[in-house]
């Protein structure tokens, strides 16, 4: 049957995209190649690489150390022991906990004046709720081993999702009495509510169990950390507890590459990437300060998110793993934030009230700032949108059509302008890199705005119409940030001042303009990363950008014939593209990167972005070989 006509407009945008095709962009996108050979072939990455065969003898002299080492298999062993237990030792534990922990806590609600409930049931609620939970399991013989792989669901997130072995599924409880043991490491557990509260200790024993897994399934454990990264929020240290469980995935993932069970390929994007990582190093320890040099070991360990989504995120499976573990916390998260908006419970800060009286508070959800929300919103909405431009069935369509509106609603609730060029951006790139005629997502999203601005103009309408007006105060404030800010970059253009908010503002203090002195950060990421590392770090996020965005703009016109593959690691490449583009837009506007989970996210789509892109070149060759076969 013939093809559908595509009518005019479709034409006109079929036509631009063969032009853009064979125009210079194209041309230079698709040189990628040519410049990943001269990377190979320079002095530099021979020395990286090769060193006459003296990185494979370091390599192998490292394996048979690690394999006779007491620490080879350690990881195996702990993590066998743990779900070779039987489920009533973990039964057994929790109830412990709870009766210790409110022993413990009981008496400190006597008081004068009587028993206080309120304070007493607000703290005996966790302990409660857990003795609820785990109370079947005390009426069951079987190992967590024997219940998982009795679980269908539980089944199928494990070994398709983690790709866990089967045969690790369905062990037999260990020998030995650990009940005992187990009560005993509850009292003891509910003991230490004396001086911490419950749920400190129990997020302790969570970070045990999620270091555990991570050293055994590295691979998995970053899909993981992508997908509870914006939920951090629930413990006390955020952004410390990010950082130790991705080292953890880094030691389990240098074990790997030591025994030769992992790769690390470098090519042209990683390469600027790494001299980032080690200008912002720098930043923190030239200038001593302590909490500078924590905080750029923190933003090194965090921005390896990228080496390490890039080596790990070798297939069609993991990529559309990584793209569950986005899309599907984004729309829990947006949902939870429309819950907030219609319970009444929305913030009024960082919200000029006496201009925007008709704006009923800005949405938080799970972050501590509705445009650290509204960033995080605009980088997954890409991922979350694709399946509905890609062609997929029309039950993804479905779900990506009320997931997308979801988190397009949220981010209006937010009232973030920044988040909202960001999103729009995303959009518009996605659908352009999925098919040209996607160009018409350009007047679609002007329109969007313009008819939302006509429908709602005490709100949407008149919060775009003040975006860039002096009278809104939170614009002035930002301007005159930007204006200190370039004033300080005078004297610290190429060094920078340090990494961290103290080392911000004891550079930003001596340059700062009346009312602006409590300033956290320059609301800009280019500003932030100049004040940060000084020039050299800024012209290396502009080449990794450069080299990304051109490795995968090469690698989408290589599969633009191929309308498989265009569904596959093509649209995923696509979004995971606009993802970074929203964030950088956004950034123009704000440093939407001051929260180190968005910072941790942003680099892990870029890493996705790098890899999908690869797949595709690998999938391509392949293709080639086959025909000259």
């Amino acid at each position: 049957m013939a093809g559908r006509s595509p009518g005019f407009f479709g034409s006109i945008f079929d036509a631009a995209g063969r032009a853009f095709r064979r125009g210079k962009t194209a041309a230079a996108a698709m040189s990628y190649g040519k410049s990943l050979e001269r990377l190979e072939g320079s002095f530099f990455y021979r020395l990286f690489t090769g060193l006459g065969g003296l990185r494979m003898k370091l390599l192998r002299t490292l394996s048979e150390a690690y394999e006779t080492s007491r620490l080879a298999g350690l990881g195996e062993r702990v993590g066998t022991g743990l779900v070779r237990l039987p489920a009533k030792a973990y039964a057994a534990f929790v109830l412990s906990f709870s009766a210790s922990s409110a022993a413990v806590m009981i008496p400190r609600f006597f008081s004068g004046n009587g028993f206080s409930v309120a304070p007493a049931v607000r703290s005996l609620a966790l302990p409660l709720l857990l003795t609820a939970c785990f109370i079947p399991l005390f009426f069951t013989d079987r190992s967590v081993s024997e219940l998982l792989d009795g679980s269908r669901l539980f089944r199928e997130i494990l070994t398709d999702g983690m790709g866990v072995l089967p045969e690790k599924l369905g062990l037999p409880p260990a020998g030995g009495r650990p009940v005992p043991f187990a009560v005993l490491a509850g009292l003891i557990s509910g003991t230490a509510t004396l001086f911490i509260s419950p749920g400190e200790v129990l997020e302790l024993w969570l970070s045990f169990l999620a270091v555990v897994f991570l050293l055994k399934f590295p691979d998995s454990g970053i899909v993981l950390l992508i997908a509870a990264a914006p939920f951090m929020s629930l413990f006390r240290s955020p952004s410390l507890t990010l950082g130790v469980l991705l080292v953890a995935v880094f030691v389990g993932w240098l074990g790997k590459l030591i025994r030769g069970r992992r790769a690390f390929r470098l090519t042209p994007s990683e390469v600027p990437v790494l001299l980032l990582m080690f200008a912002i190093l720098l930043s923190g320890i030239s200038y001593g300060i302590a909490y500078s040099m924590r905080t750029a070991l923190l933003m090194c360990a965090l921005a390896s998110g990228y080496s390490l989504t890039h080596s790990m995120a070798g297939s069609e499976k993991r990529l559309r793993h990584a793209s569950v573990a986005i899309a599907v916390p984004a729309t829990v998260i947006s949902l939870i934030g429309i819950a907030q908006f219609v319970a009444g419970a929305a913030v009024f800060d960082w919200l000029d009230e006496s201009l925007f009286s008709s704006i009923p508070g800005r949405v938080t959800s799970v972050f501590e700032n509705p445009n650290m929300l509204a960033a995080y919103l605009a980088l997954a909405f890409p991922v979350v949108l694709r399946p509905l431009v890609s062609g997929a069935d029309a039950g993804m369509k479905t779900l990506s059509l009320l997931s997308s509106a979801s988190v397009a609603v949220c981010s209006v609730l937010t009232w973030s302008r920044s988040g909202w060029a960001g999103l729009a951006a995303g959009a518009v790139v996605i659908c352009v890199c999925v098919s040209a005629r996607g160009l018409a997502a350009v007047p679609a999203a002007l329109s969007a705005g313009c008819l939302c601005a006509a429908a709602f103009p005490q709100t949407v309408g008149k919060r775009l119409s003040y975006m860039f007006s002096a009278a809104d105060t939170a614009n002035g404030y930002r301007v005159r940030i930007w204006n200190a800010c370039v004033t300080a970059l005078r004297d610290f253009l190429f060094t920078g001042g340090g990494a961290g908010d103290i080392a911000f503002r004891n550079v930003y203090l001596n340059y700062s303009l009346p009312g602006t002195t409590g300033a956290p950060h320059s609301h800009s990421i280019y500003l932030q990363l100049l004040l940060t590392a000084g020039l050299p770090a800024l012209v290396m996020l502009f080449l990794s950008g450069i080299a990304l965005f051109r490795k995968c703009a090469g690698a989408l016109l290589a599969c633009s014939n191929g309308p498989t593959l265009r569904r596959g690691p093509g649209s995923m490449c696509a979004s995971f593209a606009a993802s970074v583009t929203a964030l950088l837009v956004s950034g123009v506007f704000d440093y939407t990167l001051y929260n180190y989970r968005v910072f941790f996210l942003f680099c892990c789509v870029a890493g996705l972005a790098s890899a999908s892109a690869d797949l595709i070149f690998e999938t391509k060759d392949r293709e080639k070989m086959s025909d000259y076969s």
